[in-house]
């Protein structure tokens, strides 16, 4: 007896090749989502070191600002004017141990940069007469390495397409200059500085002002007390926002997001930049990459 195979008709095919699309686009889509996440969890992880590296490293650096060794303040308490060749920033001024100015260059991507200045520390520090200059390891430079209580130190920060830098210049020994990358994920640094009166900030009867930076000028009150402009030796509250940028790996973002700096200034806010703008101007972001905002503040102790 012949057996006739019919096969499948067109319907049955139709329904088959059906099946089978939504077999394969659900595992298309369950692999696409691992992979996402997985690039997520690890552009998080590196965001989370990088800001725990740099809220003991960059909080380290800017709480040296002012610093007068002990000896000094015997001898002469004041940090006197001078002239500078770091080409960044204008002169020193007398008791200015702070200078905040917006960042021209393209590669910054909006930020500002940040100078301070401040005298090392020695072992003579520690005592009322007595001489000495071997380093005790309590001031350090953008390396770590101790500043002896005869160097006057100049820091300066600032963002590039390496991430956040530390260029270092030894005023009392002109020509001494390194730069050193503190920590390459940061794509932006905003500045503000303020002021603290009657003690400092927490203190029973404090009142603390912050002001925003426009050009190389104390620019507007922001929040506080004090509405009235001071001057660059008045400032003894530094406070920052930078904010990382990680390669996740894979296309994340389709938008543009936003990121407020500061919980109690809304109006500064940083927008991520198209991913064609960042590499035409060699900016270390763009919309596929994990974004974190790290805020840190400093009080500038020894001007209290």
């Amino acid at each position: 007896m012949i057996i006739r195979n019919k096969g499948f008709n067109l319907i049955e095919l139709m329904v088959s090749i059906l099946v089978a699309s939504i077999i394969v686009g659900g595992l298309y889509s369950l692999m696409t989502s691992s992979v996402v996440n997985f690039g997520f969890s690890k552009g998080s992880a590196v965001a989370g070191s990088s800001s725990r590296r740099i809220d003991v490293t960059f909080n380290a650096l800017l709480f040296q600002t002012g610093f007068v060794n002990y000896l000094r303040v015997m001898q002469n308490p004041h940090f006197m004017q001078r002239q500078t060749n770091n080409a960044l920033f204008e002169d020193w001024v007398t008791d200015q141990v702070v200078a905040v100015q917006q960042d021209p260059n393209a590669e910054a991507n909006g930020s500002d940069m940040l100078r301070i200045r401040f005298y090392g520390s020695s072992v003579a520090d520690n005592v009322t007469s007595g001489v000495g200059n071997a380093a005790d390891g309590y001031v350090f430079d953008c390396i770590g390495q101790p500043v002896a209580n005869n160097q006057e130190m100049e820091l300066i920060f600032y963002v590039r397409s390496t991430g956040l830098n530390c260029r270092q210049n030894d005023i009392s020994h002109p020509g001494h200059v390194q730069t050193t990358v503190i920590d390459p994920n940061v794509s932006h640094m905003r500045i503000q500085v303020g002021t603290s009166v009657g003690g400092a900030v927490g203190q029973a009867g404090a009142k603390s002002s912050f002001y925003r930076i426009a050009d190389a000028a104390i620019d507007s009150a922001v929040s506080g007390d004090d509405s009235n402009m001071p001057n660059w030796t008045e400032i003894n509250l530094l406070r920052y926002a930078l904010v990382l940028s990680v390669p996740s790996g894979q296309k994340m973002v389709k938008q543009r997001p936003e990121y407020v700096l500061f919980p109690d200034d809304t109006t500064i806010k940083y927008q991520v930049p198209a991913d064609a703008v960042a590499k035409a101007s060699n900016i270390n972001d763009g919309e596929d990459r994990v974004h974190r905002v790290v805020n840190g503040n400093v009080q500038i102790i020894n001007k209290l």
